[in-house]
C-alpha cells in the first residue's frame, strides 16, 4: 500500500493521546478556577463539538458509501440487462 492507513492511523492515535493528556490538565484548571460543574459543562461542550465536528466531516457518516454502492450496482444492472 502507500502508507496512507498508517499515517491516519498514527496521526488519529496521538490526536487522542493529546486529548486525553490536555483534558486532564484543562479539566483540572478549570475545576480549580470556576469549580466542578463548569469545568464539566466547559468540557462536555468541547466534547459535544468535536462529536459534531466527526459526525458532519467524516465520509463514513455522510451516506457516501451507501450511494457509490447504489450507483455500482446500477452500472453493473445496467450491463448485465
Amino acid at each position: 500500500g502507500t502508507g496512507r492507513f498508517s499515517l491516519m492511523l498514527g496521526l488519529s492515535t496521538a490526536a487522542m493521546s493529546m486529548g486525553a493528556t490536555v483534558s486532564g490538565y484543562l479539566g483540572e484548571a478549570l475545576a480549580q478556577d470556576l469549580g466542578y460543574p463548569r469545568a464539566f459543562e466547559i468540557i462536555g461542550c468541547l466534547a459535544l463539538a468535536a462529536a459534531l465536528l466527526y459526525v458532519c466531516v467524516m465520509p463514513e457518516t455522510l451516506g457516501l458509501n451507501e450511494r457509490r454502492y447504489t450507483e455500482a450496482e446500477t452500472e453493473k444492472e445496467k450491463l448485465l440487462a
